[in-house]
């Protein structure tokens, strides 16, 4: 806090954003502890992760309730007002395929995923169809890739959190016929 001229009694709304992040998110940077506050005879060094991370250790290996009830006070999952926990920006939710944005797109299961990317080119324009024909082809390779290895349920927006057996998601993010708001 120091470096950004703040003390534990700066109020809250006068921390710059920079040192709200790194307290948030912690810090690459190795702090230095004066000797004084530690009560030793040299300066203390360690690495900072952040109060979010350590509130989601406390919560992940806590044995206690009581552990996990403190750090679940602190944490809360609230949905964006802008993107509605599309969790993309305004305009890019604008452009559609088929009437459907890419958010609409990545929440679908894979077995519907297939479903609809196969049947997209018969809905594309002869220039839309010379375009994406190749795109459409390697999308569906991968996703049948996905469907017979027993992903029929999983959906690429799907936090890697949630699934088992440490399983990764990367959300396919291609579309169709395009068209703004």
């Amino acid at each position: 806090m120091k470096k950004y001229d703040c003390t534990l009694k700066t109020p809250f709304s006068s921390i710059p954003q920079e040192a709200v992040d790194e307290i948030l998110y912690g810090s690459l940077e190795t702090i230095k502890i004066d000797k004084e506050i530690v009560k030793t005879s040299s300066d203390y060094f360690v690495s900072f992760d952040g109060v979010i991370k350590y509130l989601r250790t406390v919560m992940e290996t806590d044995e206690t309730p009581a552990g996990k009830k403190w750090a679940d006070q602190f944490l809360a999952t609230t949905t964006c007002n802008e993107c509605h926990g599309m969790r993309l920006k305004q305009e890019s939710l604008c452009y559609k395929l088929d009437n459907k944005n890419i958010s609409e797109v990545a929440n679908m299961d894979i077995a519907e995923l297939y479903q609809w990317i196969t049947s997209l080119e018969e809905k594309l324009d002869t220039k839309q169809q010379h375009i994406a024909k190749e795109i459409i082809k390697e999308i569906s390779t991968r996703i049948n890739f996905f469907i017979r290895s027993g992903f029929k349920l999983f959906k690429p927006q799907q936090t890697v959190s949630s699934l088992s057996g440490g399983e990764s998601a990367y959300p396919f993010s291609h579309s169709n016929r395009f068209s703004t708001c």
